[in-house]
């Protein structure tokens, strides 16, 4: 006789790619996110960060900051 598992899936992650112009308003977006129930974050860093450069590096003049 075989027995079945039973598995039971986990509720979806449910998060927005986002990011403001400063870390006060990014804070207060998150923050009024997970209070309506989000239930994860996936901060948007600046583009220079995402690709790997330097915040001083010259092809991230105008993108950083």
């Amino acid at each position: 006789m075989s027995q079945k598992t039973v598995q039971r899936d986990h509720p979806w992650l449910m998060r927005t790619y986002s990011g403001h112009s400063s870390a006060k308003a990014s804070n207060e977006l998150y923050r009024m996110n997970l209070n309506k129930g989000q239930t994860g974050l996936s901060v948007a860093f600046d583009l220079p960060t995402q690709t790997g450069y330097d915040s001083d590096h010259p092809l991230a003049r105008g993108e950083v900051g």
